[in-house]
């Protein structure tokens, strides 16, 4: 599985930092209030990049010692146990996350920058909650990318697809 390239979400937040701006600019140019989404989202973001960064350090103690098992003693019993399905569902969530961090991010940087510039919102109201939310967003796209990057095997390393897929080409 190839890395999530970190120039890719951060095109992805730009767009989606566009189409914030242009989402708080349809609200305001009907003269109706811009919608704020308050410190909910950040909270939400916040729980869940502890939960990936909480489950991909499973994964990375797991791999860390399977490394060091590799380079000296290979039969003694393990410390860490993780079943390889739910290693890898672990490293997609924490690629979701990323993902999701980095819309998120765009999305209330641009509603934030939009009401710092056109002073449509008050500081404590609209623009520090929008900020959080932004903050806690482009933690969750940072926090998704490491754990992504703790979870990959080298190169040389193919794991038992090879079996699998013998396996299913059998079946």
């Amino acid at each position: 599985m190839k890395k999530t390239p970190a120039l890719r979400l951060l095109g992805i937040a730009l767009v989606a930092g566009l189409g914030g701006h242009a989402f708080s600019l349809a609200f305001a140019s009907r003269g109706e209030p811009v919608p704020v989404a308050g410190l909910m989202p950040g909270a939400v973001f916040l729980i869940i990049a502890g939960i990936v960064l909480y489950l991909g350090l499973r994964v990375k103690r797991y791999l860390d010692e399977s490394r060091e098992r590799a380079k000296t003693h290979p039969l003694t019993p393990r410390k860490h146990h993780i079943d390889m399905v739910v290693a890898y569902r672990i490293i997609l969530a924490a690629r979701a996350a990323a993902y999701t961090g980095a819309i998120g991010a765009g999305f209330y940087a641009g509603m934030c920058t939009y009401l710092a510039i056109s002073g449509g919102g008050t500081l404590a109201g609209a623009i520090l909650p929008l900020g959080f939310d932004a903050l806690s967003a482009l933690a969750l796209a940072i926090i998704g990318l490491i754990v992504e990057r703790w979870g990959t095997l080298p190169p040389n390393d193919r794991g038992s697809g090879g079996r699998a897929e013998e396996g299913a080409s059998s079946v």
